[in-house]
């Protein structure tokens, strides 16, 4: 088996890991948990506010906290299981070794390079295409 097959499954794999947890906005999730944990925080803090008002508001946040870890929890562990399972899968044909392709993603070499292309995928946006819409072009 080839190794520029294997390093090449393994960063597709990357990729796709990356890919979903975009796609299943688990970084807008995790956002909202930020959020609501610092307005946790200032209800806390907020001497306006009496008892049951801030009990009131804490047990919303909480209700919020509890799902977005209930999606965060399912999103990050599907994002783990497919490319897992693709990459099972792969190890199944007679060009791929299933336990190299781990190996290799287990390597320190290996995940500092999957740790810069993960930045890279996760800041990095996309550039537009550069076309100015015309006068007549429904921005909708």
């Amino acid at each position: 088996m080839s190794s520029i097959l294997t390093f090449a499954v393994a960063i597709a794999t990357v990729v796709l890991f990356i890919e979903i947890i975009k796609r299943l906005g688990l970084l807008v999730s995790a956002q909202k948990v930020g959020t609501t944990a610092k307005l946790a925080a200032q209800t806390v803090a907020d001497k306006n506010l009496s008892d049951d008002e801030k009990e009131q508001r804490m047990q919303s946040y909480a209700v919020t906290l509890f799902k977005q870890f209930f999606i965060l929890c399912g999103g990050f562990a599907l994002a783990l299981l497919i490319p897992t399972l693709l990459v099972y899968g792969l190890g199944l044909t007679p060009w791929l070794d299933a336990e190299a392709i781990f190996a290799l993603m287990m390597s320190w070499t290996f995940i500092i390079v999957a740790s810069v292309l993960s930045v890279v995928l996760l800041v990095v946006k996309p550039r537009s295409s550069g076309k100015v819409p015309s006068a007549d072009t429904d921005p909708d």
